[in-house]
Formats: C-alpha cells, sequence, structure tokens
C-alpha cells in the first residue's frame, strides 16, 4: 500500500536529500548549539531546520555547499525563535548584544571537513569528572551560573571562575589536537 508521501516524492530526489543531509547534519547542529543554549531546544531547531530544508530541496543548487545552505536555513529559524523569545522575556536565554557577537562569530562556518566537532567531543572526555558535570549542568540542563551556584551551594564568582577554566582547556586542547591531525 502507498501512502501519499510516496506518491508525491521523487526517489532520487529524496535519496539525494537524506545524503547531503545525512553528511552535514552534525555541522549544522553545531551551528544550532552554538546560538540555541539549551539541547532540547536545539534538537528542536534542527528538526524544524530539516523540515524546511526539504520543502526547498528544489531551490537548493546542485555541488554548492549544502552545510552553508542548511546553516542559513537555521539561522532563519533561530530568529524566528528569537523573536518569539522577545514576546515572552522569561525564555530569552541572550540578550541581543551577546547573541549578535555570538552570531558573528558563529558565521565564521568553513566549507569542507570540519574536524572541530570530533575534536571536542575528545576533549570533553578529557576533562575531570567535576568540569564534565558543570558542562552538562549549563549546557544540557540548560541551568544559569547563578543557577549552578545555588545547585552546587558555591558563590556565583567561583562558577564564573571554573567555567571559564574549563572552556580555556578545551579551546587548548581543540588547537592541539587540530594542530595534531594537521600535521599529519
Amino acid at each position: 500500500m502507498t501512502n501519499e508521501f510516496n506518491k508525491k516524492v521523487k526517489p532520487d530526489r529524496y535519496e539525494r536529500f537524506l545524503g547531503l543531509y545525512s553528511v552535514n547534519q552534525k555541522r549544522i547542529f553545531a551551528y544550532i548549539l552554538s546560538l540555541v543554549p539549551r539541547r532540547a531546544d536545539a534538537e528542536d531547531m534542527l528538526q524544524q531546520t530539516m523540515m524546511e530544508m526539504w520543502k526547498l530541496f528544489d531551490r537548493f543548487e546542485q555541488g554548492s555547499d549544502f552545510t552553508a545552505w542548511g546553516v542559513a536555513i537555521a539561522r532563519f529559524q533561530i530568529f524566528k525563535l528569537r523573536k518569539r523569545q522577545q514576546k515572552d522575556k522569561a525564555v530569552s536565554y541572550l540578550n541581543d548584544e551577546a547573541f549578535q557577537i555570538i552570531l558573528k562569530e558563529s558565521n565564521k562556518v568553513q566549507s569542507g571537513p570540519d574536524y572541530r566537532l570530533p575534536a571536542l567531543e575528545g576533549c570533553i572526555k578529557k576533562l575531570k569528572d567535576r568540569e564534565k558535570y558543570l558542562l552538562v549542568l549549563r549546557y544540557e540542563e540548560g541551568l544559569t551560573y547563578q543557577s549552578i551556584a545555588e545547585k552546587l551551594d558555591y558563590s556565583i564568582a567561583l562558577i564564573y571562575k571554573g567555567m571559564a577554566q574549563v572552556h580555556t582547556n578545551l579551546q587548548r586542547c581543540i588547537r592541539r589536537t587540530l594542530a595534531m591531525w594537521d600535521a599529519q
């Protein structure tokens, strides 16, 4: 029995889209995660982006950069989310100035293979358990620094200092890892 979806979709179009998407999904998701701090929200945003990409796939120019195209669509989806958040001030994660700074940096998505995400994953594994726990609280659970301080019964200054050290350690590790991979 054939459903409506199968009747309307040309198999080669569907397979081309899925092939490109599966290869580039992690990089698009990494971009979204850089701008949407709560993982659950970022996963929802990835699904919305994927649906929009599928709708617009006929406009995708074969041979062009699929990741850059997906990132542009994700950026538009993120702007729509920010507009909704601005209506509900209690939900907004970043002020506009911070968001613009992060957006500017995140726009530096490179074409070609991006080894930063695998390097980051490897570097996170090297962190101490308490450092990993801070990352989980901040990025997976979406807690603010103030909430983390309260939960751990530490001063907020200590949390800021601890997170800054974790970020510095990760940045150094990623640089070393990428340099080592480039040398090979």
